[in-house]
């Protein structure tokens, strides 16, 4: 039995704002100030994880150890003070929204961010006449997984639902929550290492270049297969 799409999870990270190579040297600086030395390929390996993932990978510390926490802040203040004004958003970001608007789909953004710069990537996208919380998206949850808060938000069974994202551990998230994925090389992996995703795209301009094909498209029937248990 194949499920119809209805909603979708969208990775606000590296998706539809082009800020993973921020990030990544923000946390290159902070790592270099606390002494410890990653090279830049290695902390860009990271990006997607959850902060807890990036700094026990990294440093082999949990985020709430003080050392943990000391990062954390160190690398909020060095994104703030030298990366946020290079970030940019996706220039087919808000085109790719109200392509899924008009086909009657609903979304749902998560993201890692801070409070601060969930604020700014929400500014840079300019979409918040698309979103259905105007006061934003509530991307963080003491309880659920950011999987898991879309999931509720959305008020929809996962097998009606697509999860967008650029990275593995995207795909990982959304299959152990039973959604199906879709993934984009933008975030610097290859195909075998986004294997799992229905299907890859190279970006947001080649999804909706064909779109009429995709999973998301009325034309295409907008059905999937559940996922194997």
């Amino acid at each position: 039995m194949n499920f119809k799409i209805r909603g979708v999870i969208i990775d606000l990270d590296g998706t539809l704002v082009d800020n993973r190579r921020a990030h990544a040297f923000a946390w290159k600086k902070a790592l270099d100030h606390e002494g410890v030395r990653n090279t830049l390929d290695e902390i860009e390996r990271c990006m997607g994880c959850d902060v807890n993932q990036v700094i026990v990978q990294l440093v082999g510390v949990e985020a709430r150890s003080q050392r943990g926490q000391r990062l954390i802040k160190k690398k909020a203040e060095i994104l703030e003070t030298e990366f946020l004004g290079q970030i940019k958003p996706n220039p087919f970001s808000k085109n790719f929204l109200n392509r899924l608007k008009s086909e009657g789909l609903r979304f749902a953004l998560m993201s890692s961010a801070n409070p601060c710069e969930l604020k700014l990537f929400l500014n840079l996208l300019d979409c918040s006449d698309l979103l259905e919380n105007k006061k934003g998206v509530d991307l963080q949850s003491a309880w659920l997984s950011p999987v898991e808060g879309a999931i509720e938000s959305l008020g929809m069974n996962p097998e009606e639902i697509i999860l967008l994202g650029n990275t593995p551990y995207d795909i990982q998230a959304a299959l152990a929550h039973g959604v199906q994925a879709i993934a984009f090389r933008s975030g610097g992996w290859s195909d075998q290492e986004l294997s799992g995703a229905l299907v890859v795209y190279e970006d947001i301009s080649e999804l909706l270049r064909k779109f009429d094909q995709s999973p998301f498209s009325g034309k295409a029937g907008r059905e999937v297969s559940p996922i194997a248990a």
